[in-house]
């Protein structure tokens, strides 16, 4: 078999193994074998040159922070590397709430990725894209998707980024400072652990008395 088929069998094959990774109603959605990869380095290469072409203020950061699923660390190795390729920091919030990742994200004027699946399966996950004005609109989705679909080459280093706590204190001093959650005191408060931050949140309840 010649070279040049090889090659582009690897690219249909590619193709269709992201088959299921699609925008819905919240950012983008599938199976995290498909999602983890080249893939989310696709859409997180695509995402930063659509804001490029808006002409969004760079402030030199990306902010990322991830749920708790399995497949989640490894997808933020992959949108990482996209940033580092695209001549900007990537910054690891941890594994904190979305909205602890948007609040952090746009008081500093920079835009982030959130990895995480939402209320879906497991077996799933997904990224939610912020520009520094906020999460992103239906328009900006098909923009992204415009981009990303002229990315000719993935990037394919390994990326550590640096890791930074300031996202998830700001969370947490936003529900403890004012005044403790003395409502919840002395109740029993499930969280279903692989759709949100099982650490964030048990601080959270912790501060305020109520066991988990």
């Amino acid at each position: 078999m010649a070279v040049a088929e090889v090659a582009e069998n690897m690219v249909e094959e590619q193709a269709s193994r992201a088959e299921s990774v699609k925008f819905g109603t919240s950012g983008l959605r599938g199976l995290a074998l498909e999602l983890q990869g080249d893939t989310a380095r696709r859409y997180t290469e695509g995402f930063l040159d659509y804001l490029i072409r808006l002409g969004v203020p760079d402030s030199g950061s990306v902010y990322l922070a991830r749920d708790l699923r399995p497949s989640s660390p490894a997808i933020l190795q992959d949108c990482a590397a996209a940033v580092v390729a695209a001549g900007l920091v990537p910054i690891d919030s941890g594994p904190i709430p979305t909205p602890a990742l948007a609040l952090y994200a746009m008081g500093k004027k920079s835009p982030a990725i959130m990895i995480t699946g939402s209320h879906i399966p497991a077996d799933r996950n997904g990224l939610k894209f912020y520009s520094p004005a906020g999460e992103i609109s239906k328009a900006d989705e098909a923009g992204i998707l415009a981009c990303t679909s002229r990315v000719t080459e993935v990037v394919g280093s390994t990326t550590c980024p640096k890791l930074e706590g300031a996202a998830a204190d700001l969370y947490l001093a936003r529900y403890t400072l004012p005044a403790p959650l003395v409502a919840l005191a002395g109740l029993r408060v499930g969280v279903f652990e692989h759709s949100a931050s099982l650490e964030t949140f048990s601080f959270l309840f912790w501060s305020a008395a109520a066991p988990t």
